[in-house]
């Protein structure tokens, strides 16, 4: 036990000492700890039964039997209990407490540029000086000993007027660059100044003037990253000095288009990231071979699908062969690896996507894109404690980025931390109020944890007031609002955003509810034909035209309806799992409907039992399947009392439907759940009575375009 702490400590200790020198990423570190630490119990346990002696491994009682009796090793305990507390320390002040090294410790290395003076309105005007700003942290990010904070992070210090020492506290660096660019004919000239946040005192500066073409401000940027590195005591690797003299392209037209591509994607408006691919696209117009570019083109792909609803299949051919394109020039190109790490999860590559996303954090520490996706590809899996490691990690890097603070939100919330998700989510609209899909994602939560549907609404109406042309926080709306029984509000915005994309799963869905809460049978058939299509096998889809069949008395199309979509539950026994049990009791009002009790009973007896073995395996969302199973299973007080206990744990999803749908019928005249119908049709009410009467219409789109264009000089990440 002793020799494993001392061999442990020592592990530590000189992987603290080399690791830096051998530009080791920072996950190595936290791998080695966390494996030495699973490991201690591990040999806590057979040191308890077995010793090493002269005469090999011996149990313990055999060992104690050749020593005099009476002889007690105490020393030996204090010296292990002494390493023992050593390990433990270290293993405390290394991890910070999330499994990253904790900024304090880092702030000696960590480096903030702020945003650069444009001495001159054309520059400015233009964009090259925020993308020239942007670029020269990409170059500084390559040194792997220097922990660079993101643009995202830096941008609000922007003549913010604040003191070094302050914005240095802020973003928990030790360093701060500031400097001004002025292009005068054909010479550019960059002025720079690094500062000491301790003492507020200049440690270095210079100023840097050359002919105004691309490889000059190549050259620029790379004198600035050998400055820094030396001013700091950072000693550059081979590999950092190949990086930071890494030219990418020779064209300027190219390069100033590459620029303008990288100051509208970190926007994340719809327009602004159309225009980024047009820039990017520009780019490799100009450069076919410049791999930053394509890059570029593949990340802006991802985010329109992410942020402006562009569909999957139409985003994932180009933006993969962009990223593989970009690998052919640049093997080891740590966006691009981060890039593909993100597609192949898309893809559902988990192993591969593990693989790019370290193989980018391996070639450049500083990428907190790969932490970020990382993270998300962890929050898919249900990884949520991992995914808040990463995401911790990533915010440190980039601490005031909103998007990053909002996937920690998401993990929060997953991890049924659902206070503390609700503070992330409000910090995240601090950071940056302009953006859009905080509020969406908030609105979500008041929905979903506190059954607020009137503050999800007034989140949704900023959401869509900030961004109009995207088309889901109008179908979020129609959907909040059938929830506060707004039916002609709700069909007002389902409207709204069919019509601005009549194609998209959100505003498709938004229409087939608006029609299914209506009574309308022929307003749902329609529905049905037009947007069905647009969802693919989905439970609404289906219950929707079971309940058109069951109306018309055609039980064999209704069976027939579940036979090609769902086959396993037809097995024998039928096949439930984590993917269906959600749908099947739909399934079992046909089979009740025909007679067919045998085939109910295992169906119903096969989704409680999937429920009760994923409640075991930790799943604790609640699902109205369970009441419904129950009921149809003649359960009727036991559905009853599970009902009334979620919904006094604010339950509010789909509430028209499934208090009066044909999945609950067997209650339908329990005057319990017609006390409960009432209960939750006027606490919606009492919501709804409450809202400002302006969210009951969509704006019209004109008055949204002076807010539009205030967007544009918002940059998020």
């Amino acid at each position: 036990m002793a020799a494993y702490l001392i061999a442990s400590w020592l592990i530590v200790q000189v992987l603290d000492v080399v690791g830096p020198a051998l530009s080791m990423p920072a996950w190595v570190m936290t791998f080695v700890v966390i494996s030495l630490a699973v490991g201690l119990p591990v040999v806590a346990v057979v040191s308890w039964f077995f010793e090493f002696t002269t005469g090999g491994l011996r149990r313990e009682r055999e060992e104690a039997e050749s020593v005099a009796s009476g002889s007690t090793p105490v020393f030996s305990y204090v010296i292990i209990a002494m390493l023992a507390a050593a390990l433990g320390v270290s293993l405390i002040l290394r991890e910070g407490g999330s499994g990253i090294i904790s900024t304090a410790d880092a702030a000696s290395i960590r480096l903030a540029v702020l945003p650069l003076d444009a001495i001159g309105g054309s520059v400015g005007d233009s964009g090259f000086v925020d993308g020239l700003h942007d670029d020269m942290l990409t170059m500084l990010a390559r040194i792997s000993s220097l922990e660079v904070i993101s643009r995202t992070s830096v941008l609000p210090f922007a003549d913010s007027g604040r003191s070094i020492p302050d914005i240095g506290k802020r973003l928990g660096v030790g360093s701060i660059l500031e400097g001004s660019v002025q292009i005068s004919g054909e010479r550019i000239r960059v002025s720079v100044q690094l500062i000491d946040v301790a003492t507020d005192k200049g440690i270095w500066s210079e100023v840097f003037e050359r002919p105004f073409d691309v490889r000059a401000i190549f050259s620029i940027q790379r004198d600035i990253a050998q400055a820094i590195s030396r001013n700091l005591g950072i000693a550059l690797t081979g590999e950092d000095q190949e990086r930071i003299e890494r030219e990418p392209t020779s064209s300027f037209d190219a390069y100033n288009a590459y620029l303008l591509g990288r100051d509208r994607m970190s926007r994340r408006t719809s327009e602004n990231l159309r225009e980024a691919e047009a820039f990017f696209r520009r780019a490799i117009g100009f450069d076919s071979t410049y791999a930053d570019a394509w890059a570029g083109l593949a990340e802006v792909l991802i985010l329109q699908h992410d942020y402006a609803g562009l569909d999957r299949d139409e985003m994932y051919p180009p933006a993969m062969r962009a990223v593989q394109r970009a690998l052919e020039l640049e093997p080891e190109f740590a966006r691009a690896h981060s890039v593909l790490g993100e597609l192949r999860r898309m893809n559902n590559d988990a192993q591969g996507s593990e693989e790019s996303f370290l193989r980018a954090m391996d070639l450049n520490p500083n990428e907190s894109l790969a932490y970020h996706w990382f993270g998300n590809m962890l929050f898919a899996q249900g990884r949520f404690p991992e995914a808040v490691v990463w995401h911790r990690h990533a915010l440190e890097l980039n601490p005031l980025s909103v998007t990053i603070s909002n996937s920690l939100a998401q993990d929060l919330l997953a991890a049924g931390l659902v206070e503390e998700a609700a503070e992330q989510y409000n910090r995240s609209i601090e950071i940056s109020p302009g953006f859009v899909a905080t509020y969406a994602h908030l609105a979500q939560l008041q929905r979903f944890a506190y059954g607020r549907s009137d503050e999800a609404a007034r989140l949704l109406y900023q959401a869509y007031s900030l961004d109009p042309a995207h088309s889901e926080y109008a179908a979020l709306m129609a959907e909040t609002l059938l929830e506060l029984d707004a039916h002609e509000a709700a069909a007002r915005w389902a409207e709204r955003a069919t019509t601005n994309a009549p194609d998209h799963w959100w505003p498709s869905r938004a229409a087939i509810l608006v029609a299914l809460s209506s009574d309308d049978e022929q307003m749902l058939h329609d529905s049905l034909e037009t947007y069905a299509p647009n969802l693919g096998l989905a439970w609404l889809t289906l219950v929707a035209r079971r309940d058109l069949l069951l109306e018309a008395g055609d039980l064999d199309g209704a069976r027939q309806l579940f036979v090609e979509a769902l086959p396993d539950l037809f097995a024998d026994p039928p096949v439930v799992n984590e993917s269906n049990f959600y749908i099947a009791p739909a399934l079992a009002v046909v089979h009740q409907a025909r007679g067919e009790d045998t085939e109910s009973r295992a169906l119903l007896g096969a989704v409680l039992a999937t429920l009760e073995k994923l409640r075991a395996d930790g799943y604790e969302d609640f699902d109205i399947s369970e009441v419904e199973a129950h009921a149809l299973s003649g359960n009727h007080e036991l559905a009853l009392d599970i009902l009334e206990t979620q919904m006094n744990n604010d339950w509010i999803n789909l509430w028209w439907y499934a208090l009066e749908g044909p999945n609950l019928s067997p209650l339908v005249d329990k005057p319990r759940l017609i006390g409960l119908s009432e209960r939750i049709r006027q606490n919606m009410r009492s919501q709804r009575d409450g809202l400002d009467k302006r969210y009951m219409t969509p704006p019209d789109l004109d008055e949204l375009d002076a807010a539009s264009n205030q967007r544009q000089g918002m940059s998020i990440e």
